[in-house]
């Protein structure tokens, strides 16, 4: 890609920082899901283990701990999801504020060159305007009008 001017290249960090939104707000979300899905997991080790079968089972000590030390594993693992979501979500906020930023300056640039382009535009009728004032004064007239009827709209 060619940047030739201050809006190409907002234009091009814009779309880039948008790509890098959605790539963060996509991972802070599959984090979200995989979160909901440990928390579905330890639910499950928690509410299946049988405390009559460990009264009377040789096994079932064994058995307790192993789930224990499982739901121990899924909690570390939610807990990483959880604070790499914090990261991701700092990340997101700090990229939101970067676009309104970057839009923001994006939309003064585009009102600054129309501003610009009416400007050189109101030179130019002012101008045959004055060319015409001694030869055509009802055509003069007619173009003055114009003008104050386009800064009235402004």
């Amino acid at each position: 890609m060619s940047i030739s001017n201050v809006d190409d290249y907002i234009e091009y960090r814009i779309r880039t920082v948008s790509q890098e939104l959605s790539d963060f707000v996509n991972s802070y979300e599959r984090n979200q899901i995989q979160i909901v899905q440990l928390n579905k997991k330890i639910s499950e080790l928690q509410t299946t283990f049988d405390e009559g079968f460990e009264m009377f089972s040789p096994i079932a000590g064994g058995e307790r701990n192993f789930n224990n030390q499982e739901i121990k594993n899924l909690q570390m693992k939610m807990y990483l999801y959880a604070d790499e979501n914090k990261e991701l979500q700092q990340k997101i906020n700090l990229i939101k504020e970067e676009m309104k930023i970057l839009k923001k300056i994006y939309r003064k640039s585009k009102a600054d060159k129309k501003n610009t382009d009416d400007n050189k535009n109101m030179i130019a009728k002012l101008e045959s305007c004055i060319k015409y004032c001694d030869t055509d004064v009802h055509r003069v007239k007619i173009e003055l009008e114009n003008i104050v009827d386009s800064l009235k709209n402004d």
